[in-house]
């Protein structure tokens, strides 16, 4: 992974350019974006702007494994991207944002590693060969100084051209508990729609001949609980922070990819 960043600032703006290499055993990608941000309004206000492109090599491994199904040897595909951003200041507790994105893809986009089942035969995944895709975010931050704590809330809304859509609404409310202790109970909520050429397996063959079985493109519901407690323990110059969690994820769907799970975790680290 090789990249090179250029950042220049002025007064009120900043520009950035950056161009990056990407090198697995199965894939290469080499990639270029730019954007700037700018501030008005005294600084309580900001408009950001990204427009990225990338071009992708996709070579499987082992692609004569499957002898009926062979996987290709050697693909490609190119993307174009760009964002548009605000973010308001409204006072000194309160702060929105917002966002819109817009990306579109063009060439190899099925899974070389993955099979459907269309008439009891085993195909390889095949997907369109373009997609467009739109993204709107939303985001607020307040600080309640009489219980000195601030609510943290974010949506997101998803669409492509496959018919996949989805939302996801993220709250959470960081508690301060004197001046060394924080607590942060949080909930995150996602709902998806399945893609238009989406099935488990195919009784008939498709007139479009597109099949997966992605469990990633099926309509499926998750929520996760999550609870953290941080601590700094603070030693003349040395300061020691603890971060103890706890989530427990749900999902629902008719996929049996989905997975449920309960996770805890302790991390720590020493700042000098």
């Amino acid at each position: 992974d090789a990249n090179v960043s250029f950042k220049t600032f002025t007064k009120n703006s900043d520009f950035t350019l950056n161009i990056g290499y990407v090198s697995e055993n199965d894939y290469r990608s080499t990639y270029v974006n730019t954007g700037s941000s700018h501030t008005f309004n005294n600084k309580s206000s900001t408009i950001e702007w990204n427009v990225g492109l990338a071009e992708d090599y996709i070579e499987p491994t082992d692609p004569n494994f499957f002898i009926t199904i062979p996987r290709p040897e050697k693909e490609n595909k190119r993307s174009i991207s760009g964002l548009l951003g605000f973010t308001q200041i409204i006072n000194k507790n309160t702060l929105i944002n917002t966002s819109f994105a817009y990306a579109y893809y063009d060439g190899f986009l099925s899974d070389p590693y993955k099979q459907a089942e269309v008439e009891g035969l085993r195909v390889a995944d095949s997907r369109p060969s373009t997609k467009s895709q739109l993204i709107w975010a939303a985001a607020a931050r307040r600080f309640v100084n009489s219980v000195n704590g601030a609510l943290q809330a974010d949506y997101r809304y998803y669409y492509n051209n496959w018919g996949v859509e989805s939302h996801t609404l993220d709250v959470g409310w960081h508690q301060n508990i004197g001046s060394y202790l924080q607590i942060k109970p949080a909930i995150r909520y996602y709902s998806q729609s399945k893609a238009l050429f989406y099935e488990h397996f195919y009784t008939q063959a498709r007139l479009d001949e597109f099949y997966s079985s992605d469990y990633r493109l099926s309509k499926f519901d998750a929520l996760s609980f999550k609870l953290s407690i941080s601590t700094t323990l603070n030693m003349n110059t040395i300061s020691i922070p603890f971060t103890l969690s706890y989530e427990s994820y749900q999902s629902k769907g008719d996929n049996p990819g989905l997975i449920n799970f309960d996770i805890a975790s302790l991390s720590t680290g020493i700042k000098f």
